[in-house]
């Protein structure tokens, strides 16, 4: 199978959620699934497939069916080439602790069409970092493989993020997946991982402990006591004066040795008692 390198650069736009193509640019309504798929798996499992196990058990069946992806499974849905990585491994469940699995659409050109396909956004995008490589499995099926790196900005001045993907498709393409307004381009599809670089992942767990750390400490903040000032309403030259002004017995040259009648400084009817 001829793969065409104009599907080496594949754009995604962060700022917005994932959209369903119209029957106009696919076949099939390409939906995607829930955010929340549930995953039934007994306790001591993680869904850790072998490249073989995503194109025999996965993709194959996804091809040969009416397009659902396969249930109870962690395998989405989503137009992924239009969708922030980031963002999809928040708002998905991932297949195990560090990838996330989807299946997608990819159109691409027949042989002689002079359309070029593309996908304009504001964000990034996906670029290959080698050509498809062939592989086959035990039963000499054969199907393709392309890692691609992720790319913030546009392909002027990209900057590579820290995600990864892992691109795989097959031979097998229905005559159902041309698109009705253009006969020389054709819609396929291919199941993709996605996952974080080790540098990634490190970055990403440091700022976690980071934001629970600075979580716990304002929380343990808010709970204590805020300090009162009680320093005296009065300056010293305010209350000397004031001490001149009571009645003080005992009273020798300004020094006060006798006992204080207080009733003045808490107003009329109120006094300090022992």
């Amino acid at each position: 199978m001829a793969m065409s390198s104009s599907s080496n650069n594949r754009k995604e736009d962060p700022s917005s959620p994932p959209q369903t193509p119209s029957s106009s640019s696919a076949a099939d309504n390409f939906c995607r699934t829930p955010r929340e798929k549930p995953t039934t798996f007994p306790p001591g499992y993680k869904f850790v497939p072998s490249e073989e196990d995503l194109i025999v058990h996965y993709l194959k069946p996804f091809l040969r069916s009416n397009k659902n992806p396969p249930p109870n499974v962690p395998i989405h849905r989503v137009n992924i080439y239009e969708s922030n990585p980031e963002r999809l491994s928040r708002e998905y469940v991932k297949g195990n602790d560090k990838e996330w699995f989807f299946i997608t659409e990819r159109t691409k050109m027949h042989e002689g069409g002079t359309k070029k396909h593309s996908r304009l956004d504001n964000g990034g995008f996906w670029k290959a970092r080698s050509a498809f490589e062939e592989f086959k499995t035990r039963k000499g099926e054969a199907f393709w493989r392309m890692v691609l790196e992720h790319y913030t900005g546009n392909n002027q001045n990209g900057a590579r993020s820290e995600w990864l993907m892992y691109e795989y498709v097959t031979d097998s393409s229905s005559p159902r997946d041309k698109t009705n307004g253009d006969n020389n381009k054709r819609v396929d599809y291919a199941l993709c991982k996605i996952y974080m670089t080790p540098k990634g992942m490190k970055r990403k767990a440091e700022e976690e402990e980071e934001n629970e750390k600075r979580k716990k400490e304002e929380e343990r903040g808010g709970g204590e006591e805020q300090e009162v000032d009680q320093r005296c309403p009065f300056s010293s030259d305010e209350f000397r004066e004031l001490m001149n002004s009571l009645s003080v017995p005992g009273e020798v040259d300004g020094v006060f040795t006798g006992p204080i009648d207080l009733s003045p400084l808490f107003g009329e009817g109120e006094s300090k008692k022992d």
